[in-house]
């Protein structure tokens, strides 16, 4: 049930796929629209990986679902990218069970999004998103 859940929820966000050639140097890293998805393997023993899915929308807005993936818990990312320096924060804030909760800071490269969180037990993840793909019919 909970795996239905989250698979509504990404398909509620619009995501609809087209080629994306990746960003250039010089260029604003948070002008266009993506997806960023990724796999954390765990960095606590005994805790679960994190599946991230998070969309980025013009001007910098990140926006997304985190799961753990025993679909223990699911979240709700909401943040924003600076323009300037490539730098961005992402608040995760559970929405069902016991998701991942707390401030993720991290950077926009040329490749995708570097991450980390710290928190407490489960919630001390790093992460690699690699950019995915523009998407188009976004919501804003």
């Amino acid at each position: 049930m909970r795996f239905a859940t989250i698979t509504s929820a990404l398909v509620l966000c619009g995501l609809a796929a087209a080629p994306f050639g990746g960003a250039m140097a010089g260029e604003d890293n948070w002008a266009g629209v993506g997806m960023y998805e990724a796999r954390a393997k765990p960095t606590v023993a005994n805790c679960p990986g994190v599946d991230w899915h998070i969309q980025q929308q013009p001007g910098g807005k990140l926006t997304g679902v985190v799961f753990f993936r025993d679909m223990s818990g699911v979240s709700n990312a909401v943040g924003q990218g600076d323009p300037k320096t490539g730098q961005f924060t992402l608040t995760l804030t559970s929405v069902s069970g016991k998701g991942p909760v707390g401030t993720v800071t991290g950077s926009r490269t040329s490749k995708g999004l570097v991450a980390e969180m710290k928190g407490d037990g489960c919630n001390n993840i790093k992460v690699n998103m690699p950019f995915q793909r523009a998407t188009e019919g976004s919501r804003g």
